[in-house]
């Protein structure tokens, strides 16, 4: 069998010795199977042994049980139901290794009923923190890695697993175990109210529009508030020589970076979010004489909900309008 890896290079892949005759390993779970057409190669570099020394390569051939093969597919379908997942890692080759990288960390720790798979993988979202659990760690589970730290000279010693994932240390298997839990516990876990932070533990809210506290879950509390400065100006108050520090919530943090930065663009835009006007719409692009809380007399509680502290009463009945919405009137 020959292999060609590059135009006009016929490479003749070197034997595995602990492979019986025609089989090599699949390079996922280990175990002996057919090489598949056009072999995948693992190439292996001998070290480096003096200056202007010409090191040695060795090539050898892997398969893909139908099983993996299987997941394999199942990692290319998801990235082709969210392209936008595989457009925010790269290369289509790296998306596919690390979500199969991932699938096949579930895999190894025995997670294979159906039910279970969908949840982990059923939104962008769900996708997003499996590869961030599971990659790396499903990475490491492949044979290949396996065989990849043996010694130049005794990789082709390295032996089939016997069964699937066999050649996984049990101290790796438990690191799987935690992160599949970790991520089928925020499956089920209710969001909870995350207060504003404050040096002094005191009552505050986000700059922009007052709130005091965010719905998240207790995973991502860290990551909630974002730290803030910004003119008393820019917020709609009285110039003053010093900035005011504080916290953004999420909403008015994604207002900031698109607007480029704290003042009336982006305190509108936090509005017309908490007021549910799509982004298309480009009516209200402009709202005059929004006030950020911080920049409100000093002592002024937060608010309960976004903009308490604002009458957009006219601004919501100007949204209403433009999205259809008529009030009831009584009988």
């Amino acid at each position: 069998m020959s292999t060609n890896i590059d135009p006009g290079v016929t490479i003749v892949p070197d034997e595995w010795t602990r492979f019986r005759g025609g089989t090599a390993p699949c390079g996922a779970c280990g175990v002996a199977t057919r090489p598949v057409d056009n072999s995948e190669l693992l190439t292996a570099v001998e070290p480096k042994q003096s200056p202007g020394y010409a090191p040695k390569k060795l090539h050898f051939p892997l398969g893909r049980c139908s099983t993996c093969a299987t997941i394999d597919a199942a990692a290319a379908d998801l990235l082709t139901v969210f392209p936008k997942l595989r457009a925010s890692i790269g290369s289509w080759d790296i998306a596919a290794h690390r979500l199969s990288s991932a699938l096949f960390g579930l895999d190894a720790i025995g997670v294979r009923d159906a039910a279970t798979i969908d949840r982990l993988t059923d939104t962008q979202g769900d996708l997003r923190r499996l590869l961030d659990a599971l990659a790396v760690l499903g990475g490491t589970a492949r044979w290949t890695t396996l065989a990849r730290t043996a010694h130049f000279h005794q990789m082709k010693d390295t032996p089939p697993s016997s069964p699937r994932w066999g050649h996984v240390s049990e101290d790796l298997r438990q690191e799987l175990r935690s992160a599949v839990a970790g991520l089928l516990a925020r499956r089920v876990e209710r969001p909870r109210l995350i207060l504003a932070p404050s040096e002094d533990g005191s009552p505050t809210g986000c700059l922009l529009c007052g709130v005091e506290g965010v719905e998240a879950l207790r995973e991502d509390m860290s990551s909630v508030w974002t730290l803030m400065s910004a003119d008393p100006a820019a917020l709609g108050g009285h110039p003053a020589p010093d900035t005011i520090d504080g916290v953004v919530c999420p909403r008015c943090d994604r207002a900031i970076d698109a607007a480029h930065g704290v003042g009336q663009s982006a305190m509108t835009l936090s509005v017309r979010d908490f007021l549910g006007l799509p982004a298309h719409l480009r009516s209200l692009e402009h709202i005059d004489g929004l006030v950020g809380w911080a920049a409100l007399p000093a002592g002024t509680p937060p608010n309960a909900k976004p903009w308490d502290h604002a009458d957009l009463s006219d601004i919501r009945h100007s949204v209403n309008a433009l999205l259809g919405y008529r009030p009831r009137v009584s009988a």
